[in-house]
């Protein structure tokens, strides 16, 4: 038998092994029917569920809950919570449809993302729903084919393809109401940074319609690395969000930085350093009140705009 030979059956004994695996993903004796849809009566209730609660293994279980008004967070000290993230989850859950039923063997969840969330390593986030008398509970597995979802009803065996993705976040950050100030960068005056060392950089612009910011008391014999280069301390408040938060504490800031804008709106930024993280809270401008008295984790990237030195502005010194 010659090499040819041996690779075409090599390719056929491989079509069947994924034909034989295919079927066992898919259960003929389903008790669910294709088309129907996942929670019969969800939608109807949808305003009625008051409480969401995300278990994924290795994971602490993030509990969302309303009042009737607004979603919060409890074991944030009821911080607002993302409602469109969470009416996103809930919607798609009431508007899934069945596509296909899959295995009901426990041995072949985890090749669907459905295996149970309480055991290590499943890739299983167990979504619970609930409100009064109502319950509903999903275990939310891989997506397929970018808008499809693997799942499985929690307590059943059968596990189903839905023609829903539902987009779960990733940890407790990503449930909450994330946004904290949003500054133009056309709109400051002039932003300035001070170390805790002593360390002092500002920029500024005359008017708002110039395309640049000064940077005066630049280092005698050194020059900006680029002209554009002040923008990344004008812009450090643009769009500023958060990845978690918390009590704020009595810790000295190793940066403060101050905002004004050309509407004489003025803020200040109060910067800590916590192990790998970088953590902030503000003062000043018109801040909601649930953002006051509390730090916020930011991103890496953020906490580079709202630190910057120097060196991180100024052409490399000559040797």
């Amino acid at each position: 038998m010659n090499s040819s030979t041996l690779r075409n059956l090599g390719i056929v004994l491989f079509a069947l092994i994924a034909i034989l695996i295919a079927l066992e993903l898919t259960d003929d004796d389903a008790s669910v029917t294709s088309g129907a849809p996942l929670f019969a009566d969800l939608r109807e209730n949808i305003n009625d569920i008051d409480t969401l609660t995300i278990e994924a293994s290795g994971a602490e279980s993030i509990v969302l809950s309303s009042d009737g008004e607004r979603w919060v967070v409890p074991a944030r000290d009821v911080f607002p919570a993302d409602m469109a993230t969470i009416r996103g989850v809930l919607i798609a859950l009431a508007d899934a449809t069945v596509l296909e039923e899959k295995t009901s063997n426990p041995e072949l969840y985890e090749q669907l993302g459905v295996g149970d969330p309480n055991a290590d390593g499943s890739r299983g986030v167990r979504v619970t729903a609930t409100g009064g008398s109502l319950s509903y509970a999903v275990i939310i597995g891989d997506a397929h084919q970018g808008s499809n979802r693997y799942v499985r009803i929690a307590e059943e065996a059968q596990s189903l393809l839905i023609d829903q993705n539902p987009e779960l976040p990733d940890g407790i950050g990503g449930w909450l109401d994330d946004d904290l100030v949003d500054v133009d960068m056309t709109d400051v005056r002039s932003a300035t940074i001070r170390h805790a060392d002593g360390e002092t950089i500002q920029v500024e612009k005359a008017a708002r319609e110039d395309s640049g910011f000064d940077v005066p008391n630049i280092p005698e014999g050194r020059e900006l690395s680029y002209p554009t280069v002040p923008n990344s301390i004008a812009g450090a408040l643009s769009e500023l969000s958060f990845e978690d938060v918390r009590d704020a504490s009595d810790a000295e800031p190793i940066t403060v930085v101050d905002v004004v804008t050309f509407d004489d709106v003025r803020y200040s930024v109060d910067v800590f350093q916590d192990d790998d993280a970088t953590w902030v809270t503000l003062r000043g401008g018109s801040l909601d009140a649930h953002l006051t008295g509390r730090q916020f984790r930011i991103t890496e990237f953020k906490a580079n705009q709202l630190t910057r030195r120097w060196d991180d502005l100024l052409q490399a010194e000559e040797e």
